[in-house]
């Protein structure tokens, strides 16, 4: 089963807890744009939000910088924090442009991050079997979302934007620990099956040239190699043992 590969539902419960404080936001930017009286609002401030993480995805894009996933991880939490401590009720009387300038801030890792989730699923799993690990991937982002929607909803009806907004830190922080948990630190000595940077990696399948190390196999091959050869040198022998 492929959920029994090693490493890869660590790095699937990363990507859902992603996308499970990101929906948070939405929920959460609704209901305020309700509780100051300007509905219309909130369709302004998601598309700020998701300009800030197309900005972010192009720069990356563009750029050939290696993907820090932990770094991304908490720049995520760092911004949904700051967006939390600017909505009521931790802060009734922010003005719209900065609620708006935290939201693009948080916006630029949102891009990078989803990429880096979908490289590291691809790179935990087996190359024949990348298809079912996507599916397992939309499953997982897709439940976790719908399952954060309703834990925010219960907190804008209780608390208000910046408890549901709060949770979604939460849920990043989480991503963060089962990160740094179950990857290796470079030059800390990393286990079987991982890269340089600690992220899982392929086995790599064994040579031609390998057969000898190859296990079982390679060593039934040399045999047989071996034997096929003494069987020709003695086809070579000539009568009285000589050459």
């Amino acid at each position: 089963m492929l959920l029994a590969e090693r490493g890869f539902l660590p790095v699937l419960l990363v990507a859902m807890c992603v996308m499970a404080s990101i929906y948070t936001i939405n929920l959460s930017v609704v209901a305020y744009s309700t509780h100051t009286g300007q509905v219309g609002l909130s369709g302004v401030l998601i598309c700020v939000w998701t300009v800030g993480s197309l900005v972010g995805g192009l720069t990356l894009g563009a750029t050939s910088w290696e993907l820090n996933h932990t770094g991304l991880l908490l720049a995520l939490a760092a911004g949904m924090g700051a967006l939390a401590a600017v909505l009521p009720p931790a802060r009734e009387a922010t003005p719209v442009a900065v609620i708006g300038l935290v939201l693009f801030a948080g916006g630029l890792v949102l891009g990078p991050n989803i990429a880096a989730n979908n490289t590291q699923i691809a790179e935990v799993a087996p190359e024949h079997r990348r298809t079912e690990a996507f599916g397992w991937l939309q499953t997982a982002t897709t439940g976790g979302s719908a399952l954060s929607m309703m834990l925010a909803g219960a907190l804008l009806d209780t608390a208000g934007p910046a408890a549901a907004v709060g949770a979604g830190t939460g849920l990043a922080l989480l991503a963060v620990l089962v990160r740094c948990c179950t990857v290796t630190r470079p030059g800390s000595g990393r286990s079987a099956g991982t890269g340089p940077s600690g992220r899982p990696v392929a086995a790599r399948p064994a040579e031609p040239d390998d057969r000898r190390s190859a296990g079982p196999r390679g060593f039934a091959l040399s045999r047989s190699a071996a034997r096929r050869t003494a069987a020709r040198r003695q086809k070579r022998r000539r009568p009285g043992g000589a050459r």
